[in-house]
């Protein structure tokens, strides 16, 4: 109470008196069960799991191997933790858990720290023709709109289903369900070999130019023309450092031991061809024989699993399983309200009816701070899905948790958290050690789901793998930095733009307060036509780490369709093509921060375009990482054409600035 105090936003109530949002409905609470999220989140211990849960759970909204694991998990647990990389399909786990939560009886209220991951439920609701259950409430004008535009149910009659034929479906689902398993597999197994595929072609250029750097040639033997496997050329790569680390006497009892073993027959191949070529280029060569054999493997590997994916018609089973998922969810909510009138609500009865209100409505939308007052104080709604939760601060958090029985907690640790000024850090810190909290609760430090992760370490988490925005080689570096490999990505490039393009401006020292003119001419004049990009579709977002160079791109880019923001504003967004300005001329803690670059880099979804100062700061940086990546992988870095006549001036300061 006293942190919500010291956080909250005031506002003024119909009389003209001022007062503090987040105390007032923290002030609501009148008791705090044991049984329920807020009491388990202050006490560190949770409840028994739920007693109902469906035996077969359904996913109307489609589904892969970890959002199914995530909807069980959800639908089976007091707490479950669903940690969602960018693009990993959050809002269709979330929408397959309301989907079974209301199939059985139960409430559930949708939230976020802000309103566009809320609408964006709604919206995907709305798209199913189902958001007639839910109720967009919160803010008092949120509450208003609703209230005003109430309409008749539509007519549910066609979605009713005979209960022999529901029977019936609900097996067929069972037996659908099954075989897709095993074909998501597949599908998981294909997306990790195109993964190794690729970075494997890389590899082999980079090996081909090594050789060609010490120009040496690759020799041809006819001798190793039998090899059918990587593993036979890896093998006798291998026996050449063997035989030489042997004595003649021990190379002697071997060979005598295992003469007609295929072993000793490699040894003797071996020594023969040592008489013949240097250890060098025969290295080279069954370095070289291995390259070409893997290629072939993998790439029919890679050709089986696309014919039995073909052949089972894996798009179109899904959908079909999808859509008779999806009637099955309509069917239950045909019997829950045909023959039932719908009940019209005014202001008054989201108070004085709230139970009433839930029964017409079983799925309320609305923000971590207006949940408690969207309904009466007393309102526990069975399940609260709390998204971007990395986000929520544990106070506003802990005020939604207070409104339910169960909790799903969906966000990503490794993206952006809240913001806290110095003075609320120093506020809340004065609180925290009055009290001696332990560290859990450090409001400076935790976001709601941080904490969660930490009070509760047993508590089912799920990591959402199966990535399916962006193109391949841009997701794969923030997969590698940031989430250690264990990403899945489904996507394959869908246009032929380069990627990733890493654009150095002239040395020099051309950021002034947090703007850095240079660069936004550089986006002008030479990425813009250079990149043949359009001012004008909505394809273009261009993001920054600084407010004040994104006032200046704002101001540059007047009158078009780009979109430009700081990469904070962008979390959650998506557009074709990125371009991220960094400003600094020596990269700053703040630009650098892993979770701001992990953001920035998953906003793109064709094409990633960096603008970095050329300097030699980025060394030991993740944005100098980022670049390695992009010179690794063989994409475009170009050197900035754009100059100005005091460029030599900048590059001498910027020399000097070094010897200091």
């Amino acid at each position: 109470m006293e942190i919500a105090d010291q956080v909250g936003i005031t506002s003024t109530s119909e009389s003209g008196e001022t007062f503090n949002i987040l105390s007032y409905y923290f002030s609501s609470i009148g008791f705090v069960s044991e049984t329920g999220m807020l009491g388990a989140f202050l006490s560190g211990r949770l409840a028994k799991s739920p007693d109902c849960k469906l035996v077969d759970p359904i996913y109307p909204f489609g589904l892969n191997q970890s959002q199914k694991k995530a909807v069980d998990n959800a639908l089976g647990s007091q707490l479950s933790i669903i940690e969602g990389p960018p693009g990993t399909g959050k809002t269709q786990t979330i929408l397959n858990i309301i989907a079974n939560i209301v199939m059985r009886g139960q409430s559930v209220a949708v939230v976020s720290s802000n309103n566009s991951a809320t609408k964006n439920v709604l919206d995907k609701l709305k798209k199913n023709n189902v958001d007639f259950i839910a109720a967009y409430l919160g803010s008092k004008a949120n509450k208003v709109g609703f209230i005003e535009s109430q309409r008749e149910r539509p007519d549910l009659n066609d979605w009713m289903m005979d209960p022999k034929i529901e029977e019936e479906t609900r097996k067929r689902l069972i037996i659908m369900h099954e075989q897709l398993q095993t074909m998501l597999e597949k599908k998981i197994e294909l997306s990790k070999l195109n993964r190794t595929y690729s970075s494997f072609i890389t590899e082999k250029g980079h090996f081909l130019r090594s050789v060609m750097s010490k120009e040496q040639k690759l020799i041809i033997l006819r001798e190793t023309d039998s090899l059918v496997s990587s593993d036979q050329a890896l093998d006798l790569w291998l026996r050449i450092e063997y035989l030489e680390k042997p004595s003649w006497f021990s190379r002697l009892i071997q060979d005598f031991i295992g003469f007609f073993s295929t072993a000793s027959r490699g040894n003797r191949l071996i020594r023969e061809l040592l008489r013949i070529y240097s250890e060098e280029d025969l290295i080279a060569h069954f370095q070289s024989k291995y390259y070409d054999l893997k290629e072939i493997e993998l790439t029919a590997a890679i050709d089986k699993l696309e014919v039995e994916l073909n052949e089972y018609d894996f798009d179109t089973k899904m959908q079909e399983y999808t859509n008779v998922s999806l009637a099955v969810f309509q069917a239950c909510l045909a019997k829950r309200f045909v023959g039932r009138e719908i009940e019209k609500f005014d202001l008054g009865d989201l108070k004085q009816n709230s139970q009433g209100f839930i029964k017409e409505y079983p799925v309320v939308l609305s923000t971590t701070y207006s949940l408690r007052g969207s309904l009466s104080s007393e309102t526990m709604y069975d399940y609260v899905i709390i998204d971007e939760s990395s986000q929520v601060d544990i106070c506003t958090g802990a005020l939604a948790l207070s409104c339910a029985r169960n909790a799903v907690i969906v966000g990503d640790i490794k993206q952006l958290s809240h913001v806290v000024d110095s003075k609320a850090a120093k506020m809340t810190d004065a609180i925290f050690y009055k009290y001696n909290l332990p560290l859990t609760y450090l409001y400076k430090n935790e976001s709601l789901l941080s904490a969660l992760i930490k009070l509760f370490p047993d508590a089912p988490r799920t990591l959402l793998k199966e990535h399916y925005r962006c193109h391949p080689k841009i997701i794969e570096f923030c997969n590698q930095k940031f989430y250690g490999g264990e990403l899945i990505v489904m996507t394959e490039a869908r246009t032929g733009r380069d990627p990733l393009v890493i654009y150095k401006t002239v040395e020099g020292n051309h950021e002034r307060s947090r703007v850095n003119q240079r660069q936004i001419d550089v986006i002008k004049n030479e990425i813009i036509p250079g990149q043949n990009l359009s001012l004008m579709d909505g394809s273009l977002g261009i993001i920054t780490p600084y407010r004040k160079q994104t006032n200046a791109l704002q101001a540059a880019f007047a009158n078009t369709n780009v979109k430009a923001d700081t990469v904070d504003k962008f979390q959650g967004q998506e557009n074709d093509i990125v371009i991220l300005s960094t400003v600094d001329n020596e990269i700053s803690e703040f630009a650098d921060n892993a979770n701001r670059l992990n953001v920035a880099v998953s906003r793109a979804v064709d094409q990633l375009i960096i603008v970095v100062n050329d300097t030699d700061t980025l060394n030991d940086t993740n944005l100098g990482d980022l670049v390695k990546y992009a010179e690794y992988n063989n994409l475009s870095i170009i050197k900035s054409k754009t100059k100005s006549i005091f460029d030599y001036l900048y590059k001498s300061y910027a020399a000097r600035r070094k010897l200091l």
